[in-house]
C-alpha cells in the first residue's frame, strides 16, 4: 500500500486500524491480514475505542472531517467533523468507551465531542497556536504532546472539556502512548524516548537518538 502514516489496536490488539496512503485498512487477527475499508486520498491519523467497535481517521478537503465506523470497520460514515477554518487537522484520539473524540485543529486548539454524528456537538476546548501533532487516551483522561520546544503534556481528565498543563520534555513531541491505567505516558521527540511513571507530571529520558 506504499507509505503507512498512523496505526492504533483495541484494548486486546485483536482489532487494527492503519491510515495507509490513499485508504484506511483494518485487521481482527491482531494486525496479521489487513483489507481495504474505504478508499479516502489524505488520511494519515487514525483511532479505535477500546473494544474495536468504534473506529475514526481524519482525512482532508476543504476542511478536516471524519471516517467513522461503529460497527467494527463494517461500514463508514463520511464528512463528520466540527465547522472549523483551521487549515488541518494534525492529531485525533478517542476514549475507551467510542463516547468522546478529541482532535487537534493547527492554528486553533483542541477540539472535543460527545455525539461524533452531530457536527454541531463539537466544542473548542483548549485554544493554543501551537502544533499539537499527537493525542492519546489511557486510564481516564486524554493527553496531548505539543511539537515545540520544549514539548509540553496537557491532560484531560473530564473527556476533553478541560485541560492542564502537565510536564514537559527538552524536544519536540512526535508521538505519545498511554497505558491502560493512564500512569505511563510514553512519548517519543526528534532526539530520543521520555518516560513518565506519573500521569505526565515528569518525565525521565530512557533512550536517546543520536542524530549524525
Amino acid at each position: 500500500r506504499g507509505s503507512y502514516f498512523d496505526v492504533a489496536a483495541s484494548s486486546t490488539g485483536n482489532y487494527v486500524i492503519a491510515a495507509a496512503f490513499s485508504a484506511i485498512l483494518l485487521s481482527s487477527d491482531y494486525g496479521q491480514h489487513f483489507t481495504n475499508a474505504v478508499n479516502l486520498t489524505n488520511t494519515d491519523k487514525v483511532a479505535i475505542s477500546g473494544s474495536g467497535q468504534f473506529m475514526l481517521s481524519v482525512y482532508s478537503s476543504e476542511r478536516w472531517h471524519l471516517a467513522y465506523s461503529n460497527n467494527y470497520g463494517a461500514s463508514f460514515m463520511l464528512g463528520l467533523g466540527p465547522n472549523t477554518n483551521g487549515t488541518s487537522c494534525t492529531a485525533v484520539a478517542i476514549d475507551t468507551s467510542g463516547t468522546f473524540v478529541v482532535i487537534s485543529v493547527l492554528d486553533e486548539g483542541l477540539w472535543t465531542t460527545n455525539n461524533i454524528t452531530d457536527p454541531l456537538a463539537w466544542k473548542l476546548t483548549y485554544q493554543t497556536k501551537t502544533y499539537i501533532y499527537e493525542i492519546d487516551f489511557g486510564g481516564t483522561s486524554f493527553y496531548a504532546g505539543y511539537l515545540s520546544s520544549p514539548g509540553y503534556v496537557v491532560q484531560s481528565s473530564d473527556s476533553g472539556y478541560n485541560w492542564t498543563v502537565k510536564g514537559s520534555v527538552s524536544d519536540a513531541i512526535t508521538s505519545i502512548a498511554v497505558d491502560s491505567t493512564g500512569v505511563n505516558v510514553l512519548v517519543t521527540t526528534y532526539s530520543g524516548l521520555y518516560l513518565s511513571q506519573d500521569s505526565a507530571s515528569s518525565f525521565a529520558l530512557i533512550y536517546f537518538i543520536l542524530l549524525s
